[in-house]
């Protein structure tokens, strides 16, 4: 196989089926952008067709198909028709679509920090006062940032439903409540731990849900609404990255698989 050939190459991830039509995000190499890019496409009778280009976090639910586009978060119908949800100028983080389509709850980092790698005569300096200032993904790290959850509706109506110094994402919602990951140690803690946390959309109250693990990666809700599945580290060794199943009934958290 030669270089040249290399664009050829199609990957797909994220498959998702909607009125039994199935869907997927197909990643490949631009050599003109000389970067990779990720499109939307249904597939019919083992053909690709592309509905929508540069799309991340693909996901559905029974009534609609929820990706991002361009810094903004879009619904998508079984019948063609897109509409874009949220009108941020923020960078967003995660979102998660509620299980009947109507809405989203959605977490942007607010940052004013000036671009690092901004064209200049001299060397930029920066002045951090934590000892971790990088993070994989980010770069330099913001002292000043904070993180926003806002709720949006298909109608177009957008509210602010919390307000964290501390990194925060949305890994599943009701109607009613999100299931936020939620980093629970500053930068400068020798060890960075977060927790999952009920946001009741409501009242923007926050009750935490776990204690007893040190690292939540990923987790989703029943759809009874109660029971949640989390792969999640534990505390009991500062240091150890095996990650267990556990499952939370709504009452008591136990490891389904380990």
């Amino acid at each position: 196989m030669g270089a040249t050939q290399l664009t050829a190459l199609r990957s797909l991830s994220q498959p998702v089926i909607l009125a039994g039509q199935l869907y997927a995000a197909q990643s490949y190499v631009d050599d003109i952008a000389n970067d990779y890019q990720t499109d939307l496409i249904s597939i019919v009778n083992q053909t690709a067709t592309t509905l929508a280009t540069n799309i991340s976090q693909l996901t559905a639910t029974e009534h609609a198909l929820f990706y991002q586009q361009a810094g903004q978060v879009y619904r998508r119908t079984g019948d063609g028709q897109a509409t874009q949800l949220t009108q941020t100028s923020h960078k967003i983080v995660s979102f998660a679509p509620a299980p009947d389509g109507t809405k989203i709850v959605f977490a942007v980092l607010v940052s004013d920090a000036e671009a690092f790698n901004t064209v200049s005569d001299r060397p930029q300096v920066r002045h951090y006062t934590k000892r971790r200032y990088k993070a994989d993904g980010v770069g330099f790290i913001d002292e000043q940032r904070h993180f926003e959850v806002y709720e949006a509706t298909i109608a177009g109506e957008t509210r602010r439903l919390l307000t964290t110094d501390l990194p925060v994402q949305v890994a599943d919602t009701t109607s009613e409540r999100a299931l936020l990951i939620a980093q629970t140690t500053i930068e400068d803690a020798d060890e960075l731990r977060s927790a999952l946390q009920w946001l009741d959309m409501e009242t923007g109250a926050v009750t935490p849900l776990t204690t007893e693990v040190a690292e939540v990666h990923e987790a989703t809700i029943a759809p009874d609404g109660r029971q949640v599945l989390f792969i999640a580290n534990d505390a009991q060794y500062p240091n150890r990255r095996v990650a267990s199943l556990y499952h939370f009934d709504g009452e008591a958290m136990t490891i389904a698989f380990d």
